[in-house]
């Protein structure tokens, strides 16, 4: 099984190229056909040189849904075809807390595209423990950007408590900025006071495909990114 995607080099950070290999088949690991995946501003940072490159050539994008193509000796509870998204990081395992088998608590956690390759390709290779299934009822283009640009950020403010607690800590006439993912209606309290209080309530709740832009050219997303072109919530690239 081959893959190819744009990596990029490490003595020219603006440079990028395509480069095809093979898989390998680690045990306890799958092989994932890519359907859509992410350009993250931090996949910019490491082609500008702001973040600087842990290997030589590395392919990038961290954002990553597909299918299963090819499962790992000894794998077990998946078949090839479930739709699935690919973690954007693993554990070393070779740290203490990894060593116990507390790998979830691994103190020195490999990120995706920075320490091993990523998912601007047709295939990428991943851990068993490190995929989520996607349910039928969501798109695949909707689902890559769970791995990093909602996940981040979800247990800061997807949860109806902290969205209160957070507007009780901002001072008058300042601002909350919020990005829902809770299924309970968050509360601004009584209106009367909110509004003597002259606080502000800005946020996104949710998203739908119009605020997704796909492309095939992961370099056209590069530069729209890089020039802050139109108004997408995320630019997905489509091998």
């Amino acid at each position: 099984m081959t893959r190819c995607g744009p990596s990029v080099s490490k003595p020219t950070p603006k440079q990028l190229r395509w480069r095809i290999f093979r898989h390998p088949s680690p045990a306890q690991a799958r092989s994932s056909k890519i359907a859509f995946c992410g350009i993250c501003h931090s996949d910019l940072s490491l082609i500008n040189g702001t973040f600087p490159p842990q290997r030589p050539v590395v392919t990038q994008g961290h954002e990553a849904s597909g299918t299963i193509a090819r499962l790992g000796a000894g794998v077990t509870g998946w078949a090839e075809g479930d739709r699935v998204v690919v973690a954007a990081g693993r554990p070393c395992t070779t740290c203490p807390n990894c060593r116990r088998g507390d790998m979830t608590n691994c103190l020195r956690v490999q990120l995706m595209a920075f320490a091993y390759d990523g998912a601007w390709a047709e295939y990428t290779v991943a851990q068993a423990v490190g995929l989520t299934r996607v349910p039928d009822n969501v798109l695949l283009e909707q689902a890559a950007i769970l791995a990093d640009a909602v996940s981040t950020p979800f247990d800061a403010v997807g949860l109806k408590s902290t969205f209160e607690q957070g507007l009780d800590c901002v001072t008058v006439g300042g601002r909350l900025v919020s990005v829902g993912m809770s299924a309970e209606s968050p509360s601004v309290g009584p209106t009367s006071m909110f509004g003597l209080a002259q606080k502000y309530v800005l946020g996104h709740l949710g998203y739908q495909n119009v605020d997704i832009e796909t492309l095939e050219d992961v370099s056209v997303g590069i530069e729209k990114l890089e020039r802050q072109e139109g108004n997408p919530i995320r630019i997905l690239v489509k091998p």
